[in-house]
């Protein structure tokens, strides 16, 4: 005679008396503490993106700024006549403050003045970089009218930029002593060829990773 085999009371599915029933709170314990973990991982990762992306977009956003600096200065160059080898020795058409002149440009319209050092204001960054010279009107053609005045061009530029040897090439002489300035410059006499160098700090500070520099050049037209 056969028996059936039902399952006994208290032993749901036939399974045996006492086992144990899902997941003990040890378990779950482990469980909660792996996915916390593995949480914690991505936000610092999503975290750690956004912070790169900010970085970037700020690098960006500096150079921008570097290359319209230099268009601007490539400009001034190519529209002058002459250019002082002693900036320091030359006239200037406003007050410096204490800078340093690198460029003194002699234009039509008057002597145009890129100067390094302190700031006009605490807003910015030191040390700056500053234009003196006629002022630009709205569609961006100079004013040859206007009265010279010193405008800010860029700031955050590097405090203790690299010698530059970029004028270490035969017939260059130097502007002045800006071999150390963030704004150096040299001059090739025969053509008038100037080649300068502008360096910006950057959004993380002066260090290597964070330094931008950009070079240009213009030829002066020198007076014979």
């Amino acid at each position: 005679m056969q028996r059936s085999s039902r399952p006994r009371p208290g032993s749901p599915g036939g399974g045996r008396v006492g086992e144990p029933l899902g997941y003990t709170l040890v378990e779950l314990l482990i469980s909660l503490g792996l996915a916390a973990l593995v949480l914690s991982l991505a936000v610092q990762l999503v975290l750690g993106d956004q912070r790169q992306t900010a970085r970037l977009t700020r690098r960006l956003r500096h150079g921008q700024v570097l290359g319209r600096a230099v268009a601007l200065i490539e400009g001034d160059l190519a529209a002058g006549q002459a250019i002082a080898l002693n900036p320091d020795q030359a006239s200037h058409s406003c007050g410096l403050a204490g800078r340093t002149p690198i460029l003194a440009i002699e234009r039509p319209e008057g002597v145009t003045t890129y100067s390094v050092g302190r700031a006009p204001s605490s807003i910015w960054r030191a040390p700056v970089l500053m234009r003196c010279g006629r002022s630009f009107r709205k569609d961006g053609v100079l004013n040859p009218a206007g009265a010279a005045r010193n405008r800010l061009v860029i700031d955050g530029l590097d405090p203790s930029p690299a010698p530059w040897n970029g004028c270490a090439l035969p017939g260059f002489q130097l502007l002045g002593s800006s071999a150390e300035q963030p704004l150096s410059a040299c001059l090739e006499s025969e053509s008038g060829l100037v080649h300068f160098r502008l360096v910006l700090a950057g959004p993380e500070g002066s260090t290597a990773s964070g330094r931008l520099e950009r070079q240009g050049s213009a030829v002066v037209w020198l007076s014979p």
